[in-house]
């Protein structure tokens, strides 16, 4: 996710639009977090009942199976709202599970400076 970020930063959605490199970088980057939020465990799902697990590997399907049924301003909106927040999610999820392993990445409230 702060992969994504980083590729981002600084980007217009213009320059998104236009850049296949750029492209191909970031849904490369989703469809590794769809494949992750797959291999999660039930038990830790319940956990964060309120992230959408299922749709999250859904997503990563389509970007690896649907590829041209994929718009790219659907993945610009995704990556700039929803990545996010999954991200906050995550890491406090991390932090009820393994607070030392949390502890490299930062707050358990979302500051990830």
């Amino acid at each position: 996710m702060r992969s994504i970020a980083a590729f981002l930063e600084g980007a217009e959605e213009t320059r998104w639009l236009s850049d296949e490199q750029l492209q191909s970088a970031v849904q490369w980057k989703l469809m590794n977090i769809g494949e992750a939020a797959s291999g999660i465990s039930e038990a830790t799902r319940t956990r964060r009942p309120d992230v959408p697990w299922k749709r999250i590997h859904g997503f990563r399907n389509v970007l690896a199976h649907a590829y041209f049924s994929v718009g790219l301003d659907a993945v610009w909106t995704t990556c700039n709202t929803s990545i996010p927040a999954l991200e906050k999610d995550v890491l406090d999820l991390l932090w009820l599970m393994d607070p030392d392993r949390a502890r490299r990445f930062g707050s358990p409230h979302g500051d990830l400076g």
